[in-house]
């Protein structure tokens, strides 16, 4: 246990900070395996049971193995970047956040470094994250109300399964599947939507009903054919505001564009 002094950038004055660093396990053999927690705080805010800001970590370390990190957590509250970092949006960031592997079988014979090690094994993420304070970004606030996702590494590939964020009023989704080999990246492919969402919940300037989109991308793998789809539309402006300037027109538009060819038409 301890307290340290944070210097952010800009601020007038160091913000001190209270931290606890536990560890505890063994390191005799080769199957040794470690407990590691962390967690920091504003000096005031301390205790496990106070309410305030807060940021804590998890890790079951293992090592003597080829991939030392065997899982690990993060939990988070009432987290404002803006304090962090000058510049940043307020925020009320809580939520939580695991990675958990599962490492991939021994031989016997030749141990494997990191790369392989990482290669040949099955990670996954997923979390949650809650912004109770959202607002426009051009009012100096973040406009994520809530973020939930599922990311996977197998069988040589990233896999995201599922990306639900609510975003300025409205619903995010995205998924996704990125094969890796040897430093290359395979036949990739990806999807995302917007349903709802408010532009002026996203830049106060943007003065729009609503706002529809999707994207359908996939590539084949060999550096030379992507083909993307798209399609947009934006709400006509609520009624007795159109002649703002700060209006924009509502076009409902979709287009295909697959490399080297290229298009763009009106949707019907």
């Amino acid at each position: 246990n301890g307290q340290v002094e944070a210097h952010v950038p800009g601020a007038p004055r160091p913000q001190p900070l209270a931290t606890q660093l536990k560890l505890q396990g063994a390191l005799g053999g080769l199957d040794a395996s470690l407990q590691a927690q962390a967690s920091v705080a504003p000096a005031d805010a301390s205790s496990p049971h106070a309410r305030g800001p807060r940021l804590d970590a998890s890790a079951t370390l293992r090592p003597w193995a080829p991939l030392p990190v065997h899982s690990g957590e993060l939990t988070l509250a009432q987290l404002d970047l803006a304090a962090l970092w000058p510049g940043a949006p307020r925020t009320h960031l809580s939520g939580a956040w695991r990675a958990e592997s599962t490492p991939p079988p021994a031989d016997g014979t030749t141990p494997l470094d990191p790369a392989q090690a990482f290669a040949a094994s099955d990670w996954r993420l997923h979390g949650t994250l809650r912004n109770d304070r959202p607002g426009p970004w051009d009012r100096g606030a973040l406009p994520l109300e809530r973020l939930e996702a599922d990311l996977r590494w197998h069988d040589h590939a990233w896999e995201l399964s599922r990306l639900t964020a609510a975003l300025a009023g409205g619903t995010v989704q995205a998924t996704g599947r990125l094969p890796w080999r040897d430093g290359q990246p395979g036949a990739w492919q990806g999807r995302l939507s917007a349903q709802g969402l408010a532009p002026h919940r996203l830049l106060e300037t943007l003065h729009l009903q609503s706002l529809d989109a999707e994207l359908d991308a996939h590539a084949d793998g060999t550096g030379h054919t992507a083909t993307s789809r798209f399609r947009l539309r934006v709400g006509p402006a609520a009624s007795g505001t159109a002649s703002r300037p700060s209006f924009l027109p509502a076009p409902q538009l979709a287009g295909d564009r697959h490399w080297p060819a290229r298009t763009l038409t009106p949707a019907q």
